[in-house]
């Protein structure tokens, strides 16, 4: 019987090793005598496994010979009470926004996602004891809240936390940014421009393409549930597109029109795009799969599956494909 020999590496890592002498290896990973992690076989007599959770490991490593005999052995238990994570995330910062302008409004409409814009601050006192988007205007800060404001304010205001909409900056609203996803990044900018903000709608906008590589404009509509496969890599949307409930817009898709105009681009619900697909035939129908790196110059009817080039219909069946757009339910 093989011995499998652990020991701790990292603080959370275990390595097993068997003896050299066998042709092929594989390790089970087990906690509180239940298999966890499995590896398949190989030449390699020595394997490292990452602990996630605290309590009571062994490995049962594997061991097959040169004539296909297969021995097994099983390591000494080893406990393990954890390791930390990162510290958890901050609280919600209670903000004040210099300036009564556009600019300074869509900023608190991003700053206000993950925190709370208190008040905006008006220098010029012009707007004092009005509201502004639902906030107070006042003269000064209250002590107890972080000043955010323009770059261009530095020279009234000393103490505060700058940003600018310049692309590639690193600034404190470039941050919040970065914590979102593509389609999620979409929508705050849809709703920017629903506010007015054209300018900070186009930032976000371009924020999308450098940080994404695909092109989502806020001027298209995306129904409720829609998504980005692989995060939208590559994906460009024309501007004029409807794109319907529970979609999915996989990487490398482009949904546009051909030159000479054939209408606007108009997806139902329940539809997925597969990577590579581009779709210039006007409407695709609802609960609908185009095939991956189609090409679709026809209007698309509900209920069916699309591919080739250009795309034909290949499947009516929709029952196995249910699972592309529809998601289980949350447990």
């Amino acid at each position: 019987m093989p011995k499998v020999v652990i020991g701790a590496e990292n603080h959370f890592q275990l390595r097993a090793t068997m003896p050299e002498d066998g042709k092929a290896f594989a390790f089970y990973l087990c906690l509180d005598d239940e298999v966890i992690e499995k590896t398949a076989y190989s030449s390699a007599n020595t394997h490292k496994f990452t602990l996630r959770r605290s309590g009571v490991y062994r490995v049962k490593g594997y061991q097959r010979s040169h004539d296909g005999v297969v021995t097994s052995g099983s390591s000494e238990r080893y406990r393990y009470s954890g390791f930390p994570d990162v510290p958890a995330a901050p609280k919600r910062r209670d903000l004040a926004m210099i300036g009564v302008t556009r600019t300074s409004a869509f900023a608190a409409h991003i700053l206000s996602l993950r925190n709370t814009v208190r008040c905006y601050i008006d220098p010029s006192g012009r707007y004092v004891d009005t509201d502004f988007f639902n906030r107070p205007v006042v003269r000064t800060a209250p002590a107890d809240t972080e000043v955010v404001g323009h770059a261009n304010y530095a020279g009234e205001f000393p103490a505060f936390t700058p940003f600018t909409l310049e692309s590639g900056t690193d600034d404190t609203l470039a941050r919040e940014l970065h914590g979102y996803s593509a389609i999620e990044l979409y929508r705050i900018s849809r709703a920017a421009y629903l506010e007015g903000f054209l300018e900070g709608a186009y930032h976000i906008q371009n924020f999308i393409f450098n940080k994404y590589n695909c092109r989502i404009p806020f001027m298209a509509k995306i129904g409720e549930g829609s998504r980005m496969g692989i995060g939208g890599i590559g994906a460009v949307i024309h501007p004029d597109s409807i794109i319907g409930r529970d979609c999915v817009i996989s990487q490398n898709v482009t949904l546009g029109s051909r030159a000479g105009g054939n209408g606007t681009p108009v997806v139902g619900d329940n539809v997925f795009i597969s990577p590579g697909a581009k779709c210039f035939g006007g409407r695709i129908g609802s609960n609908v799969v185009i095939g991956a790196n189609s090409v679709v110059l026809d209007e698309v009817p509900d209920n069916c599956v699309v591919a080739g080039v250009p795309a034909k219909i290949i499947s009516n069946d929709m029952g196995k494909y249910r699972g592309y757009t529809h998601r289980p339910p949350r447990k």
